[in-house]
């Protein structure tokens, strides 16, 4: 999955919340901007919190990119 929407922090959050479940075991979630906009990474973040079975990649260069892999 792909997001790369509104770049705020709630619609992130709603996004990440809301299509995870969708996402198998194995299976990539990423976001794009996280170091352009940082609302998009704090998000991330806190979504993170809730969960414990993610992997947290991130890349800094071109605005930035986050990989979550479910694992």
């Amino acid at each position: 999955m792909f997001i790369d929407t509104s770049h705020t922090y709630d619609q992130t959050l709603a996004e990440l919340r809301k299509f995870e479940p969708f996402v198998r075991k194995g299976g990539l979630i990423t976001l794009h901007d996280i170091m352009s906009c940082p609302p998009v990474l704090d998000a991330i973040n806190d979504f993170l919190t809730e969960k414990d079975n993610f992997r947290f990649y991130k890349f800094f260069h071109n605005n930035g990119l986050a990989i979550l892999r479910k694992i």
